[in-house]
């Protein structure tokens, strides 16, 4: 069987890892389309996954114009390739492609306020995949719900073992706690109204984290001159081995001390 998959989002890479190894495992054909979006095609290269990118985040014509350009390209691909079946996370592009080749599209998603890509993707996709929690509309007779999360794809064993000798190897000190601080540049479809953080903001909680240890920043967009010595600067694939230790070779995520609710009263009085 031959099966396309679109990246594109970096999560999207970690999302179908194991399934395109297993799928070929079992002697299936894998074409995987890429979009440059952040570290998506970085990610796909430190796997040593082979793709072709039909596309970039942020070229001329916006997001509109984008969508028009991959469709096309997607579409021009799968007539010459004939997949028996795509599939994607968001799937907009697939289910349009699937659409006007005849083919097959299934697509994962599990964000209910994208409502605009949902619209534009859900009507077309041959059958839309989410979990079983997802509690916005999708088209009951197409529609799959599983009892599951898109994360237990690849950081649930035997995916996934946390290692602490690669979290330090990739920035988490030893002897002392790490805090882990996620930005996202709030330009996907999904984010238009919405804010985030302002950048005092971040400052802030920087300097309230930097009193009890080591501050790393993962960030979409680029950083303010003050805050690039906080980026983190570990390879990009090892990162869920940083999320899931704090320093002290213990267990934790992102910010252990918040989560364990040591740190509350300091970073919120």
């Amino acid at each position: 069987m031959r099966v396309l998959i679109d990246i594109g989002h970096p999560a999207h890479v970690h999302f179908f890892r194991q399934p395109i190894a297993q799928l070929r495992r079992h002697g299936h054909e894998i074409l995987v389309t890429s979009r440059r979006k952040e570290i998506a095609t970085e990610l796909l290269d430190a796997f040593g996954l082979e793709h072709l990118t039909l596309s970039g985040e942020g070229g001329t014509g916006g997001m509109l114009g984008e969508l028009l350009l991959r469709d096309f390209r997607l579409s021009r691909l799968v007539r010459r390739w004939r997949p028996d079946v795509m599939a994607a996370i968001g799937g907009i592009f697939i289910a349009h492609a699937g659409v006007i080749n005849r083919v097959r599209s299934l697509v994962f998603y599990d964000t209910e306020n994208a409502r605009l890509q949902n619209l534009l993707t859900y009507p077309f996709a041959t059958r839309v995949l989410v979990p079983r929690c997802y509690k916005a509309w999708t088209p009951r007779e197409r529609s799959v719900r599983y009892p599951g999360y898109h994360e237990l794809s690849y950081l649930r064993p035997p995916y996934f073992s946390p290692s602490r000798e690669i979290a330090l190897a990739n920035g988490v000190p030893e002897e002392r706690p790490a805090f882990l601080i996620r930005l996202v540049a709030w330009n996907a479809n999904h984010d238009v109204g919405e804010r985030g953080l302002t950048t005092d903001a971040v400052r802030f909680i920087v300097r309230r984290l930097g009193a009890h240890g080591k501050v790393m920043i993962s960030a979409e967009a680029p950083l303010p001159d003050d805050l690039v010595q906080y980026r983190y600067s570990g390879a990009a694939e090892m990162i869920h081995h940083v999320m899931a230790h704090d320093g002290f070779g213990k267990r934790g995520a992102g910010c252990a001390g918040c989560l364990r609710g040591t740190h509350r009263s300091w970073l919120y009085r």
